[in-house]
């Protein structure tokens, strides 16, 4: 079991990792790995809850964040990932008559951005295309 500041540390780490910038499929991969621990914080996050009377409240909440920009020859992908944490939650569950007040401070964990150049994603696209097409058999279609 990861330490909260531990996990900020891998998140840290993983985004100063240094990616060629004209390695394009690196770039995805290396979002994608980010992805997966934003999804083990967001399971994490969805297992602390407190269950009360009327209602069912998540003590924290992870927001991604996850912002497109276009230009002429690249696209931008960012992710600001925050953790809104529900502190009136915690005294919801262990406080008699505990009035709720929405309370939430946010945890900012370290940001990535990538950049996919336009050009080698239509290049890549089109590559893909047309290696599923080549195993369209017509030689006995009937025609």
């Amino acid at each position: 079991m990861y330490s909260p500041l531990s996990l900020v540390n891998e998140l840290e780490t993983l985004c100063k990792q240094p990616i060629v910038e004209t390695d394009y499929q690196g770039q995805i991969d290396h979002w994608n790995a980010y992805m997966i621990k934003l999804d083990e914080i967001e399971g994490a996050c969805a297992e602390m809850k407190w269950r009360g009377a009327t209602r069912t409240v998540p003590m924290a909440v992870l927001e991604r964040n996850v912002r497109r920009a276009d230009s002429t020859k690249t696209i931008a992908f960012e992710t600001k990932p925050e953790i809104v944490v529900h502190t009136d939650a915690f005294l919801m569950q262990n406080m008699k008559n505990y009035e709720e007040r929405f309370c939430e401070p946010r945890v900012k964990l370290p940001q990535l951005r990538i950049f996919i150049s336009i050009e080698w994603l239509e290049r890549e696209s089109l590559k893909l295309v047309m290696e599923r097409l080549s195993t369209i058999s017509i030689s006995n279609s009937g025609v």
